[in-house]
């Protein structure tokens, strides 16, 4: 009986254990993602379309090394709306067009943000 006991306590804290991680890690790559778009927002007011251009290779490569853990722990329809922003706010840039730019960006930051929304420890995510 004790054991049982012991085993369901280290159970238990080996769940949390990976929920914590997985959220820390999940907000570490929100935090790296936002820190390479934000100079993009200015490089397209600013309309320096190369910069941009550069920049969002940037991004493109961090991504691709965020998506691999990313699409071990969350749901594969998460990452492939973020792809599908990506793709908008690449093509707005090599158009050269700022409001299209634009809103590819914001659509862009909205669907990383949701991530941390959907996958954040709260009562309305367990229930």
């Amino acid at each position: 009986m004790k054991k049982t006991y012991i085993l369901l306590i280290v159970s238990f804290l080996l769940v949390l254990g990976v929920g914590f991680g997985n959220i820390f890690l999940l907000n570490k790559g929100v935090s790296t993602l936002f820190g390479i778009l934000e100079p993009i927002e200015e490089c397209i007011y600013k309309e320096d379309w190369q910069k941009a251009q550069e920049i969002f290779h940037q991004y493109d490569q961090e991504w691709r090394k965020q998506r691999k853990l990313w699409q071990i722990t969350i749901d594969h329809k998460e990452t492939e709306n973020i792809e599908v922003a990506s793709s908008h706010l690449d093509a707005a840039i090599a158009l050269n067009s700022v409001d299209d730019a634009i809103l590819g960006l914001y659509e862009l930051r909205h669907n990383i943000e949701h991530i941390l929304y959907i996958e954040k420890l709260s009562w309305q995510n367990i229930l």
